[in-house]
């Protein structure tokens, strides 16, 4: 599993919980040691597309895995103004590895970012969304931030389910919430084992 783009490593963090009520999981931030790859094992890697190694790296992590999962955080600076030129290098680098990912694998991207809807005819992989507007695949609703909690309900192919993160959090968070949600969906969990996992979690 590869998470790209900044909030990689809170996103990162967040599927590691998820999934390890279920799965063998081990965090591999940065950097590639391949010969302390196990079998059954999930690798949860976090690649900086701005490193000039990244896609090398990105290359190699998708021709030695069975079924790839990349997930793609949102730029989190305005993309108007003095950072309008990184997030077109952003966006520009994003969908290039889209292209890469083989039809075995899952893509996982936020359906609110605009550029992010265009990509889905860049790949041949699997492509989940998740966001607050209508028509992503996981779409957030009914979002309640107390002073020590934040719960909201995830729409999932009809299926309604709650979820809870124990901290009051801003959009950003429940994105990177979501988007490991989806990670989690990707690898066969259902969204009721993927609510209580979250619960469970201190972010």
């Amino acid at each position: 599993m590869i998470v790209l783009g900044e909030g990689r490593f809170s996103i990162a963090n967040t599927i590691s919980g998820i999934l390890k009520p279920k799965f063998e999981t081990k965090m591999i931030a940065e950097r590639i040691f391949p010969w302390f790859i196990r079998e059954n094992e999930i690798l949860i890697f976090t690649l900086d597309l701005e490193k000039t190694d990244s896609l090398k790296d990105l290359v190699f992590l998708l021709k030695n895995s069975d079924q790839p999962i990349m997930v793609i955080s949102g730029q989190r600076e305005n993309s108007e103004g003095k950072d309008g030129d990184r997030y077109q290098e952003f966006t520009e680098k994003t969908t290039e590895v889209a292209k890469l990912l083989p039809s075995r694998g899952f893509l996982i991207a936020n359906f609110d970012e605009r550029i992010f809807r265009r990509i889905k005819g860049q790949t041949s992989a699997r492509f989940l969304t998740y966001g607050f507007l209508e028509g992503a695949d996981f779409q957030v609703t009914d979002v309640n931030t107390g002073a020590a909690e934040t719960n909201f309900k995830i729409n999932y192919g009809g299926d309604i389910v709650p979820f809870w993160l124990k901290k009051a959090a801003k959009k950003e968070e429940i994105y990177d919430a979501i988007s490991a949600v989806c990670a989690g969906a990707a690898k066969g969990m259902n969204l009721v084992e993927i609510s209580q996992a979250l619960k469970n979690l201190i972010l």
